[in-house]
Order: structure tokens, then sequence, then C-alpha cells
């Protein structure tokens, strides 16, 4: 295994990983492996072995690296939509197997368009999901702030959905890029950005998305202090020091790029994905069964670790609270999960 002119891999990072991948088929994914990166983005490396899909971060020299492990059987007999979008922009770097190169070179037109509506279905399916969630909390909550934020995770489920129908991995840092790029434009309503609150894009509304993440890790990492076994509470640690250095460092470089809009919808996805997966780890924690209509409302009351987050949440996101506002967005929503899952079905 050696590096070479074709090695997608810079030299500094290939050297610190080549003895850890040795013998096994690896290749590069993600953003990295296409033309569209930022200077500021990780390496994700897909790495086939073990018996489940694991996933950790680490610094290697002045990279952010992050292992994806596969299971074999999961390339070999290729069902996940996602993995399948995934691998159609893997690039290969060494592969002893002979495991990776013929599933891609199997990825022509045909079967790929399979994948890729049934991922877009199941992104829609989510975002129906979400509108559910929505209208739940519309009655249960006198805090607007669950249903503006469902309506918001729900508009960004629309927004991935259409991405991976135009034959792509939706990527958080890239999306506003994918959806033009990929001519789905003309597929949303001429309002779909008010959605996702694009219109308010400013170098301040973005500064306040990226401190609702720091609140967010911040909690994670008390909520690890509290509860995790000692190997997985470094590990953690580690990982979530980094996806804030990483955010931080895209922020820096989106708006130095002049490309506000495209960081206020990367901080917004990135915050609402990560406040729901801190979510379901808090309830899991707590042997509680979680009330995603209410997440907000229960995520501001200390749990019995002591652990939560700010209510001022809500305005870091630019939420609403304004009761007949939510209530046309939640009807505007549902309506465009709907005409989207009718072009689908047509495709």
């Amino acid at each position: 295994m050696n590096s070479s002119p074709g090695n997608p891999l810079p030299r500094e990072l290939w050297v610190a990983i080549e003895d850890g991948y040795q013998n096994k088929s690896f290749g590069l994914i993600g953003c990295r492996a296409t033309s569209w990166s930022y200077p500021v983005c990780e390496y994700d490396v897909l790495v086939l072995g073990g018996s489940r899909l694991a996933i950790s971060r680490r610094l290697v020299g002045s990279y952010i690296l992050d292992d994806i492990l596969v299971p074999k059987e999961s390339v070999s007999h290729l069902q996940d939509n996602h993995l399948a979008l995934t691998l159609s922009q893997l690039k290969v770097i060494d592969d002893p197997s002979w495991s990776l190169t013929p599933v891609i070179n199997e990825l022509k037109a045909e079967r790929l368009r399979k994948f890729r509506l049934g991922l877009a279905r199941e992104f829609l399916s989510s975002a129906l999901a979400r509108v559910g969630r929505c209208r739940e909390a519309l009655r249960q909550s006198p805090d607007g702030y669950d249903a503006s934020f469902w309506i918001l995770s729900a508009a960004y489920e629309c927004v991935r959905a259409m991405v991976a129908y135009g034959g792509e991995p939706p990527a958080s840092s890239h999306l506003l890029s994918q959806l033009k790029r990929l001519n789905q434009l003309a597929k949303f309503p001429s309002n779909w950005s008010n959605f996702l609150g694009l219109p308010g894009a400013s170098a301040n509304s973005v500064a306040r998305r990226l401190e609702a993440l720091g609140l967010i890790n911040s909690a994670r990492k008390r909520l690890a202090e509290e509860v995790n076994p000692p190997a997985d509470k470094d590990r953690t640690l580690i990982e979530l020091k980094l996806s804030q250095k990483l955010a931080e460092a895209r922020e820096r470089h989106l708006l130095s790029s002049h490309l506000t809009v495209e960081a206020y919808s990367y901080l917004g996805l990135e915050v609402s994905q990560q406040v729901e997966d801190f979510y379901r780890m808090m309830c899991l924690s707590e042997g509680t069964p979680p009330s995603y209509p209410t997440m907000l409302t229960e995520l501001s009351r200390p749990a019995s670790s002591g652990v939560h987050i700010s209510s001022d949440l809500g305005k870091l996101l630019d939420l609403t609270r304004e009761t007949r506002e939510l209530e046309v967005r939640t009807d505007q929503i549902q309506s465009l999960v709907r005409t989207l899952v009718g072009q689908l079905s047509k495709a």
C-alpha cells in the first residue's frame, strides 16, 4: 500500500493512517471525494470491517478524520439507500480484497436511480413525521418554540430528500449548493426558503446558531461526564471538541467567502440534528420514553443528572412563538411534503 499521485489523501494524513489501514479495503467518501469541498472540511474514510457500522472522529496532524467502519456484508449485499449513494462517490484508495471496486462498478444509472428514489422517500417520510410532531406540539405545548422547531426540521428533511433525488448524499454544510447544482430548486415553491428562515440570515444570526450548537455540545459533554464509562467518556469528549472546532472553522470560512446564507443553513441543520440526538441520549440515560412534540420544553428542565439546555435555544435558532403563524406554516410545510411526494411518485 503506497502513497501515489492519484491518492486523494494529503501526505501528512496518509503517513499517519497507513499502518492502521494495512491490508484493509478503504476509500475516501463525502465532500472530500468530490470537487466541491471546502478547505476546512473533514476527511471521511470508509473502511470495510467489523460486524456493525461504527463512526469515530479524531485529529490526525492538522486534519480532522472520520473513520467509518462498515461491515463487508453491507457493501457486498447492498440494500441501504444512503450507503449506496455514498459509495457512488467513493474514491477507492486500496482494495486488496477486491470488495469495493466491483460494487462501485455495478452502481450504474438504473440501479442508482432505485437507491436515490428510496433515500428521497425516506427523508420525506421523516418530514411527514415531523409535521405530525409539530401539530401535536401546537396541541400540547404552550411554548411555540416546540412547534417552530419541528417545522424547521421538516423543511430540512424536504431539502435533503430532493438532494438525494438529484443523486448525491446530502452534506450538511453543502446542502444549498447541492440543491442548486442538482437543479432541484424548481421543485420547490417560491417561498420555500422561509421554512428554513433563510431571509433572516446575517453574520449575527449565524453567530447565534453557532452559540446554540455550543450550548448543545456543552450539555452533551456534561452528560458524558455523568453517565459514560471512562473509556467512552474520553472518546466522546474528544469528538465533541473536534466537532465544535469543525463547526467554528466552517462558519469562519463561509462568512469570509461571503456565503452567509450557506453558513446559516448549515448551522441550522447541524443544531436541529444534534439537539434531537442529545434528547435521545438524555431519555436513554433517564430511562424515560421520549416526548418529541415537546422536546425543547423537556430539554430546558434539569434532568436527574442536572443536565439541561438553556431555554434560549429557541431564540438562538430564530424560532417563532406566534401560534397563528405556526398554524399557517404547518399547513404550508405539510402541503410542500405532499407535493414532493407526488413528484417522486411520477419519477
